[in-house]
């Protein structure tokens, strides 16, 4: 609805929200050699939602959740600096070197926390949002998803009391999203098959 409302100015974070659109600017993104990013904004966005699941699941004794918050948080946390962030990593990502050093110190230590990678997430999303998707905007994959999205744009086309209200409801709507600026309020359907196998 997002999308089909604001068409062509459709932000990153309705791309990133919709699985669809989601799994094309992460095409995108691989053919110009950068599927790191979209895979390492992801793999945080899954760390979030698993800790947040296992925050709400009943469990009678609180040490024993916070034991198995904290297990799981290490696992995860590992396998992202192990993946995205240490010198070397299959798929390294460009953050600045301040971050990443602090990033390895906190692992070497074992200092594993659930807000630990958000800063380096929302240095790739600006990253993202002011490279990677420019380009997406004005490609043929762009153009072609957003027509089988059938914005209402053309929706309204022939009816001249839609037509009226189009742009009130386009106004609506971006003020309304206006207030969501972190990429890592978004809920995320899943890793890619190239990313972490947070599943097992």
């Amino acid at each position: 609805i997002q999308m089909r409302i604001l068409g062509e100015r459709t932000e990153l974070r309705h791309v990133l929200s919709h699985p669809k659109s989601k799994d094309i600017f992460t095409g995108h993104c691989t053919r110009e050699y950068a599927g790191e990013n979209v895979n390492f904004w992801q793999a945080v966005n899954k760390l979030h939602v698993i800790a947040s699941q296992l925050e709400s699941a009943f469990i009678s004794s609180i040490q024993e959740k916070e034991t198995l918050v904290g297990k799981v948080t290490e696992k995860y946390c590992l396998r992202i600096h192990n993946e995205f962030v240490k010198v070397d990593a299959p798929q390294m990502i460009n953050i600045n070197s301040t971050i990443r050093e602090d990033l390895i110190a906190r692992a070497k230590a074992k200092r594993f926390t659930l807000s630990m990678f958000d800063k380096a997430q929302q240095e790739i999303y600006s990253l993202m949002e002011t490279d990677n998707f420019l380009r997406f905007k004005e490609s043929k994959k762009f153009e072609k998803m957003m027509s089988s999205l059938k914005t209402y744009k053309n929706f309204f086309n022939g009816n001249v009391e839609a037509q009226r209200l189009a742009p009130l409801c386009e106004q609506l709507m971006s003020e309304s999203l206006s207030s969501y600026k972190k990429a890592s309020v978004l809920d995320d359907g899943g890793l890619d098959n190239r990313s972490l196998a947070f599943e097992s």
